[in-house]
């Protein structure tokens, strides 16, 4: 077997991006004559879509305990006998990983999904220069193992460049892309299927309940902007990363804060949705103001849509958010100049949407994505 690994280390709880990126490459790789293998942890029974589509498509999955992870991923090599090894995200399975790939001849790469962001600063703050080091260490080996280190953002690059002491010269900014599938349902359709109503204006945010995505700062926002006698409806899409205490209480808190500011008849909480794509036409514009992002590929999902984009100033996010091109750019945790920009984009009626739809189709195409990341793999129609 011609085997691909794809070591991704989760269990999925929506279809993300890269999930879909996975589907589109296992397709193209099984064109190919290759197997793309899948790699998660414990359970898929929050997406059994998502293997179903990767096992239709020709690939494979495959689950490993996260209570016994190398000894289950050194079964797999011995199993499968890859020919390319693709790691995900950061974890100390990348430097196993990149060991047995030695011993079993494959070419092995590493893919940086996020940026360093608080890791960094704990290791500046609290674990001194040494711990610092060794961190930068653990990147270098990283890439004196991996014939390529894909970045999904040129924010995160620049970044691990810095953290790896500028030596590694073989990162790449490679994109994850979205589907260019138009929506299914116009935003009066879509509004009726939300129950939201069909006469207000609504922003809408995509992402994980959680401090660093910035929804206070939304909820800050919507206070000021009804000061301003601007009525508008927020609704977010998503739910809690892990069902934790900790995080429940920041759920419960966000929403003690919507009353507070006295716009909680303002605030739509949708929870998490497995359709997205066709459902996000019922806002007018997608806001994003993250205060730490790798690249914020949800604006990528909102540019097909046709929504003018409004982000923060952070991570990778000005690479999808042309300031006045196809959205507004503001800093991250400022309310004000994140209501002035909603304002603008409503006042205007300029055609960042349209923009913004142009911008996706020309840049972020994902099966042109995927083939370039088979390519780079040395998997051709010639191979």
């Amino acid at each position: 077997m011609n085997g691909i690994f794809q070591i991704l280390l989760y269990s999925p709880r929506v279809y993300s991006g890269l999930d879909h990126l996975m589907v589109e490459v296992t397709k193209q790789a099984t064109a190919n004559g290759y197997t793309n293998v899948c790699v998660y942890t414990d359970t898929m029974e929050h997406m059994p879509q998502l293997q179903s589509d990767i096992e239709n498509a020709g690939g494979v999955v495959e689950l490993v305990r996260s209570s016994n992870l190398m000894q289950d991923i050194w079964h797999l090599y011995k199993k499968y006998c890859p020919v390319v090894v693709d790691t995900h995200f950061v974890n100390k399975v990348k430097l196993w990983a990149c060991i047995f790939s030695l011993l079993f001849g494959a070419q092995h790469y590493t893919h940086m999904h996020s940026l360093l962001g608080d890791d960094i600063q704990r290791y500046e703050q609290h674990r001194g220069r040494l711990k610092r080091m060794l961190l930068g260490v653990y990147y270098w080996f990283l890439t004196l193992c991996s014939k390529n280190v894909f970045c999904i953002s040129q924010a995160i690059k620049d970044q691990y460049l810095i953290w790896s002491f500028g030596r590694c010269k073989n990162f790449l900014t490679l994109y994850i892309g979205t589907q260019l599938v138009a929506p299914k349902y116009t935003q009066e359709e879509a509004r009726k299927i939300l129950q939201l109503p069909h006469d207000r204006t609504i922003i809408t945010n995509i992402s994980a309940i959680e401090h660093i995505k910035g929804i206070d700062t939304i909820l800050q926002a919507l206070a000021l902007l009804r000061q301003r006698e601007i009525e508008v409806v927020f609704a977010h899409i998503g739910g809690l990363r892990s069902n934790t205490l900790e995080q429940q209480k920041y759920a419960d808190s966000l929403k003690q804060l919507a009353v507070e500011l006295g716009v909680e008849d303002n605030v739509v909480w949708l929870g998490r949705r497995s359709d997205v794509q066709d459902i996000l036409p019922m806002a007018d514009v997608y806001v994003h103001p993250s205060r730490s992002e790798g690249l914020g590929s949800v604006l990528l999902e909102a540019s097909v849509a046709g929504l003018p984009l409004v982000g923060s100033r952070v991570g990778g996010i000005p690479e999808i958010v042309q300031h006045q091109l196809n959205g507004l750019l503001v800093e991250a945790d400022n309310a004000e100049q994140l209501a002035d920009a909603i304002e603008q984009v409503l006042t205007l009626k300029n055609n960042y949407g349209e923009w913004a739809r142009k911008m996706v189709y020309q840049h972020f195409d994902q099966m042109k994505q995927a083939r370039k990341l088979l390519n780079l793999y040395n998997i051709t129609e010639n191979n």
